[in-house]
């Protein structure tokens, strides 16, 4: 690790350089200003927490066109997010959750005000009443209310005020886009104030269209609706309640069709996409694949000041409900149609008692949880089912729950047992019970598609049973982080820590039948330093050693996924992220990514292609073409295009080498009001999909700018904005299996305008 020793060394060199500078004064028009996060359940300032946290205010988020979690890579560099259909999928030095199925965990856990959100598809909403979003990086494994190996991505919204206030807007965009955006807040009587939040985009033409069915393609409706009542009791004593509701419903995101180097199993190419005008975003499928998600829930939490003690309890409902279908093969051959009703509830309670008293600052807790997860019911249907079960049957049926109970005690403590040095001792004991409860047939009749509707519709057909399959496990596992920091003067801050987060072990609820998948640890170490230079930037810089284990994977078997725990890693890198404020009305602000990253022994990894060496079995029916992939290390073909093969020394998946961007923003007098200006960039060097490493994102850059003018008054304003400025064509998945490798588009060029009112 040569180049992460240098880093090392150099950041060492910075800190005794910045420890020696003299204090300045604070301009208040061009100083920086404080950021406050709650990365350790208390509010702190982000420059003493001896953890590296990528923290992005409301105002950072409006100013870069930052309107949904989707977004997020493009301020917070290490953090990479692609999509599996409806799941939203967080990869953060290199850690991540492989597929995104109903029941799994994510590495990367999401918060909204302290309380967890289960499912991977509720990490995807928008961002219309946000305070300020705080991305914590390594492991997770003390305070958090559920073990995440990656990090944790919290997001804290609002806070209801006395004062009633109100900021609205409506905005057209190309793609026939309207875009609408509320938040109003106001006292309802002495010491109780409410909020409401409501934010709906409908993009009502596609990027892309169906060259079979003759509709568009690549387009998405969604409304989300939040709001929140806080009741000051007493000065010691207050209860917020929140509620929120949100529908996703389109094509976007699960859209397939073929990608560079590949043909399908009907022998189509994406040349024969993209020689035509627009077709990078078109498809070919018998019916337009389609996502339909609900999410709400609703929380309360207690607040009572006791003195020199606080005590919190935060009891939480969140649920979801869905129906997809999907066109596997993204061919107009119904080879394999993938429709499926996802549901998912939770129920969660986390009491807290925190101390801060002189030198020592702690906090001590137990969490909670009792969550259900289903697939009402999971189907395959076309021909790689009749394929596989010599004609008898079309259809593939699967009902399956999965059944989780967690208890968790945890403590945090930090001691400054010297002036300006400080160590935090912290430990968590998690105990998951899961149970697994399914139903399988085989369906004789495909229903047809005008069948499939929204959520609570049944499959029609005659079923056949296979099984009942009924499984349960007990995971247990300690966890903890140890950090010593020092103050170095008001202007610079070091830390070293070392902790050990881990995520549950759990059943795959699409294949039953198989074990679950054992838990996954992540051992971390990192040095950081903290620093402010002049009152004008702030810089942070981090380095990490990470020793990963018992990887859980998802890897293509034919029509169906199988989860294995796929191996270990070894990942160390470097990241920093800076603000700084340059005068005349211009700021700069920006974050970097470098990661090594390897899988260590992986020798049985399955790597699907369709052009394979000669002899292979045919697939569902189909032979298809021959093609020269070469890969040595593979042996013993599972179906046509799959074999067992060597992953090791192999790169992570949604893992690149480099990421980095940078936002400048300015701001100037102009016609009595004030005219605010941004232009971002963020850089992403690419990523494999796949643990064979076969398929690669390439680089690409993407550019976003807006211009928004106040008025007299700040009572109104007018924005104009563009988003991937360059039309970059990018994918936002990628999957390979039996029947071709197939990718979903990410968004191209959008833009727009609109008009806002304040009061």
């Amino acid at each position: 690790m040569p180049m992460l020793k240098t880093v090392l060394l150099a950041s060492a060199s910075l800190c005794v350089a910045i420890a020696a500078m003299p204090a300045f004064a604070q301009d208040n028009d061009t100083g920086i200003q404080d950021i406050v996060v709650t990365a350790q359940k208390r509010a702190e300032n982000l420059q003493k927490v001896p953890i590296a946290i990528s923290a992005v205010p409301a105002q950072a988020l409006a100013q870069s066109g930052i309107r949904s979690t989707q977004d997020l890579a493009q301020s917070v560099a290490g953090l990479n997010v692609t999509r599996t259909t409806e799941a939203t999928v967080f990869t953060l030095r290199g850690i991540g959750t492989q597929g995104g199925s109903t029941g799994q965990d994510s590495a990367v856990a999401t918060f909204v005000d302290g309380v967890y959100m289960p499912s991977m598809a509720g990490a995807t909403f928008a961002l219309n009443n946000i305070e300020r979003i705080e991305v914590l990086k390594g492991p997770q494994g003390t305070l958090y209310g559920r073990n995440a190996t990656g990090g944790a991505v919290n997001v804290i919204t609002k806070t209801p005020k006395q004062d009633f206030s109100l900021d609205a807007s409506m905005g057209y965009g190309n793609l026939q886009t309207m875009e609408g955006n509320l938040y109003a807040t106001g006292g309802l009587a002495h010491g109780l104030a409410a909020d409401l939040a409501v934010y709906y985009r409908n993009q009502d033409k596609g990027f892309g269209y169906n060259r079979v069915i003759g509709t568009d393609v690549n387009k998405s409706r969604d409304i989300i609706v939040r709001s929140k009542i806080l009741w000051e009791i007493g000065p010691e004593t207050k209860l917020t309640l929140a509620g929120d509701y949100g529908r996703t419903r389109g094509s976007y995101a699960i859209s397939y069709r073929p990608v560079p180097t590949s043909q399908l199993v009907d022998g189509t190419g994406y040349a024969q996409f993209t020689a035509k005008g627009n077709g990078y975003y078109d498809s070919e499928s018998e019916f337009n694949p389609v996502i339909d998600t609900r999410m709400f829930g609703g929380s309360a939490k207690f607040e009572q000041g006791l003195g020199d003690f606080t005590l919190t309890n935060i009891l939480a409902y969140r649920g979801s409900k869905g129906f997809q279908r999907v066109d596997v093969d993204a061919t107009p051959l119904k080879i394999v149609d993938a429709p499926l009703y996802n549901r998912e509830k939770q129920w969660t309670n986390e009491l807290q008692i925190a101390y801060d008293s002189g030198p020592v600052k702690a906090i001590a807790g137990f969490f909670y949880m009792n969550a259900t997860s289903e697939y009402d019911p999971f189907q395959i249907v076309g021909q790689a089912i009749a394929g596989e079960t010599g004609g008898l049957s079309d259809r593939l049926v699967i009902y399956s729950q999965q059944k989780t109970k967690s208890y968790a005690a945890f403590g945090q403590v930090t001691w400054e047992f010297a002036t300006g040095t400080n160590l935090t001792l912290g430990a968590r004991y998690t105990i998951d019970e899961r149970r697994l409860h399914a139903d399988e047939y085989f369906g004789i009749g495909i229903p047809d598609p005008d069948a499939y509707c929204n959520v609570g519709c049944r499959p029609d057909g005659t079923l056949y049973p296979i099984g009942t399959v009924d499984q349960k496990k007990t995971f247990r596992k300690p966890t903890w982080r140890i950090a010593l920091d020092h103050q170095f003067g008001p202007h610079l801050m070091v830390y070293a820590s070392y902790s050990r987060g881990f995520k549950s072990g759990v059943y795959n609820l699409t294949s039953p039948t198989d074990a679950p998948a054992q838990p996954e640890t992540l051992d971390a170490g990192e040095i950081g330093i903290k620093s402010t230079l002049f009152d004008r930037i702030r810089l942070n810089l981090a380095g990490f050693y990470y020793k990963y284990q018992n990887i859980q994977a998802f890897q293509v078997n034919g029509a169906s996924t199988t989860l294995t725990n796929a191996a270990s890693a070894k990942i160390y890198g470097v990241d920093f992220d800076f603000q700084a404020e340059i005068g005349a009305g211009f700021s700069l602000s920006g974050s970097g990514a470098w990661l090594h990253h390897r899988y260590g022994s992986f020798p049985v990894a399955t790597v699907s292609f369709l052009n394979q060496p000669a002899g292979a079995p045919s697939y569902a029916g189909y032979t298809p073409g021959i093609g020269n992939y070469v890969f040595p290390s593979c042996s013993n073909p599972l179906y046509s295009g799959q074999f067992f093969c060597s992953a090791s020394g192999n790169k992570l998946v949604n893992t690149p080498n480099f990421a980095f961007n940078l936002a400048l923003n300015h701001e100037v007098d102009l016609a009595g009001g004030k005219l605010r200006s941004n232009v971002s960039w963020a850089y992403n060097s690419g990523y494999y999909w796949a643990v064979d490493n076969r398929l690669k994102q390439p680089s690409f850059s993407l550019f976003n700018a807006q211009v928004v003018w106040t008025a007299p008054g700040e009572r109104w304003n007018l924005r104009g904005w563009v988003r991937n400025l360059t039309n970059k064509k990018y994918l936002l998945s990628l999957n390979e299996n039996g029947t071709g490798d197939e990718g979903v588009p990410a968004a191209g060029r959008t833009y727009g305008m609109s008009v806002g009112v304040h009061f």
